[in-house]
């Protein structure tokens, strides 16, 4: 038997048995972050140009369920700015809907939907993404070996990549473009969202925060670049967008004690880390740069969904 077939029994059980439902009733005093990036739907994929990210891309009548479950359990929809007044033992189960990145899809395909039901949400915008100036190196490597390479051998590739330091990945790729003559020009994709289109958002009940300059891993950079990366990024969202930029979410979920520092120093009030699982009324207070998320898998079902929110969160 499979490790994989393995967890489906375990979570069907866990479902049927009613123990996952029972966990729920113990998890109303925690704040739930939900984290996306990309909402998809058939009639606008490939304008969209989603076949490069579908591992970050979840089907819109799946999101649409996924909220309608929360509502039906009792969710209580709020946004960032919610927080420094929160009363957990008057709010149950407290979540925030939030996409990294800023892709377009979250404006044509997520925010009618979170229009419909009444739902708030945040948007960590890369202002590099936005602003056409930057590009992220997964998307564009699976452009350039499209058709060159199965899509299997591609995420093998880029699973690699992933766990090399910065500047041997950067190598790697560079010789990859270079031997397929291959140039990244971030303004002829039609993935991101543009500035006026984040406005939009703003305007349209989102939250605009910050997700960095360029996404880079925080972790790889030198103190002054860190302190950049941050600075740089809040400067222009508050000045694009006209709103207070008092929340990050770090690039790639990494994160040590001198980001935390610098991200305090910079004047941010929450970070959200890597690390899945929800926040405790205790959590919230003493790790308010190390909030914890749950990450939303675009092939999971709902009762997957189900379980991942509650019974696996039920000890911390």
């Amino acid at each position: 038997m499979t490790n994989k077939l393995i967890k489906k029994i375990i979570v069907l059980g866990l479902h049927y048995s009613g123990l996952n439902h029972l966990s729920s009733l113990f998890l109303s005093r925690r704040l739930y972050l939900l984290g996306y990036h990309s909402i998809s739907r058939p009639d606008n994929a490939q304008e969209l140009q989603q076949y490069l990210y579908p591992n970050l891309s979840v089907p819109a009548e799946v999101f649409r369920e996924q909220l309608l479950y929360m509502k039906r359990q009792g969710h209580t929809f709020i946004n960032f700015s919610d927080l420094p007044s929160l009363d957990f033992k008057k709010v149950k189960k407290p979540t925030i809907i939030f996409f990294d990145d800023g892709f377009k899809d979250n404006l044509l395909n997520a925010q009618p939907i979170l229009s419909e039901l009444g739902i708030p949400a945040t948007v960590f915008a890369t202002v590099g993404l936005i602003g056409r100036t930057d590009f992220l190196w997964t998307l564009a490597l699976r452009d350039c070996l499209r058709g060159r390479q199965t899509p299997y051998s591609i995420e093998l590739l880029i699973k690699d990549f992933k766990s090399q330091p910065a500047a041997k990945r950067r190598e790697g790729i560079g010789t990859i473009f270079k031997k397929n003559n291959f140039t990244i020009n971030p303004s002829s994709y039609n993935i991101f969202l543009n500035w006026e289109e984040a406005k939009a958002l703003s305007c349209g009940g989102f939250q605009i925060c910050s997700h960095g300059v360029s996404h880079a891993r925080l972790t790889e950079l030198d103190h002054h670049a860190i302190v950049k990366e941050l600075a740089d990024s809040k400067n222009e969202l508050e000045q694009k967008i006209n709103y207070p930029v008092e929340v990050i979410s770090y690039p790639h979920g990494r994160v040590n004690r001198n980001i935390i520092e610098a991200v305090a120093q910079a004047g941010y009030a929450y970070g959200i880390n890597g690390d899945d699982g929800i926040n405790s009324p205790k959590w919230l207070m003493a790790k308010a740069f190390e909030l914890r998320r749950i990450n939303i898998k675009p092939t999971e079902s709902l009762v997957d969904f189900k379980v991942r929110l509650y019974w696996r969160n039920i000890f911390n």
